[in-house]
């Protein structure tokens, strides 16, 4: 006992010079890694750390225009000025309906933003939505849990289906950048759903983000990571992408000029990168993506698509699955041996983007 209870203080005592040394700002920054390891799902990737680092504030605080430690993220971020930054001290926030509805834009070279606070985890239970032009946003570095939000029913081709709103649902505007975030939205039962969905937007990018634990198991074919359909221009770049009840990343009809490039998708319950129906000039490259029991690389039954590349991506366990017509080459079929978020396998991981965080 008395081993123990030394070990104890000196442990605290490093913890208080830490503190004293680093400051306020590093300090949020290991409270939220800490965070972000309780959180972490079971058997699944280990959460980020090191230079890829989402769902923590980034930057400098001097770049905020107006601070929130509570209250509504939607009154306070559609009332900013274009050009404006909302700020959110670490925290846990919840809209009533459990949407935070984007209804305003900012500009070309003012885009309005919504950034955790630099080193601290902000925590949003509630999923953005943009079904009127929401058009020059910029989202940064906070912490969706979207199986928090509204849980409604909606009408599909296999009939009712009943899930949790997306984390990120972007239907309209222009010019959107979310970087740096982690996305989730699964708990129990119908307390889940699609993590992002890109709708008729332009010019929408998903960078350096989390994107994991979304949709309902056992799986229903209907709920995903990152789902797109009439996008133009969306790019998903630099991300990790895991434990997808069904697809990880779905390119469906009229999504087009979409570039998917440098991701680390590791999801075992179903397909990998899929092109479906009528998306035309989408290029698919530089990714490694290992789902053992679904298709890495493929194109839908009902593709109709024109002008598709895929190219120089490492793929585990089955060869790329593509209609003749898709323009490809450089695929290569190997395990890549995933371990900490790295990409282990040299040969696999060449085909990551130099300077991607998950090369070794």
């Amino acid at each position: 006992m008395k081993r123990f209870l030394a070990a104890l203080t000196v442990a605290l005592l490093f913890a208080l010079v830490v503190i004293t040394v680093l400051g306020d700002v590093a300090f949020g920054t290991i409270v939220g890694s800490l965070f972000q390891a309780e959180n972490m799902p079971k058997g699944t990737t280990q959460p980020p750390t090191g230079v890829f680092n989402p769902g923590i504030g980034k930057g400098s605080a001097s770049e905020c225009t107006k601070t929130i430690s509570s209250g509504s993220i939607e009154n306070a971020a559609n009332n900013l000025k274009a050009g404006g930054v909302l700020c959110l001290r670490e925290g846990t926030y919840q809209e009533a309906d459990g949407r935070i509805k984007i209804r305003t834009s900012g500009t070309a070279s003012a885009p309005k933003k919504i950034k955790a606070y630099p080193g601290e985890r902000v925590e949003i239970r509630s999923g953005f939505r943009a079904n009127v032009p929401g058009s020059n946003w910029v989202i940064e570095g906070v912490f969706v849990d979207s199986s928090y939000s509204s849980v409604e029913t909606t009408q599909s081709g296999r009939g009712p289906r009943t899930n949790t709103t997306q984390a990120l649902s972007w239907g309209a505007g222009n010019n959107i950048l979310v970087d740096s975030v982690e996305l989730i939205n699964r708990r129990t039962g119908d307390k889940s759903g699609t993590c992002v969905f890109g709708g008729r937007s332009v010019d929408l990018t998903i960078q350096n983000s989390w994107i994991h634990r979304c949709g309902q198991l056992p799986r229903d074919n209907q709920e995903h990571c990152i789902y797109a359909g009439d996008a133009q221009g969306m790019t998903i770049r630099n991300n990790l992408i895991a434990d997808c009840a069904n697809r990880s990343v779905q390119l469906y009809s009229n999504t087009d000029n979409a570039l998917v490039e440098g991701n680390l998708i590791d999801s075992e319950h179903q397909n990998g990168i899929v092109l479906n129906g009528s998306a035309d000039n989408n290029t698919v490259r530089n990714n490694v993506v290992d789902t053992p029991n679904g298709d890495p690389l493929s194109t839908g039954g009902v593709y109709t698509g024109a002008g598709d590349v895929v190219r120089d991506n490492c793929v585990w366990d089955v060869a790329p699955e593509l209609a003749a017509k898709v323009v490809s080459g450089g695929n290569l079929v190997a395990n890549p041996q995933i371990a900490n978020r790295k990409v282990t396998n040299a040969t696999c991981a060449a085909k990551l983007p130099l300077g991607s965080p998950f090369r070794p």
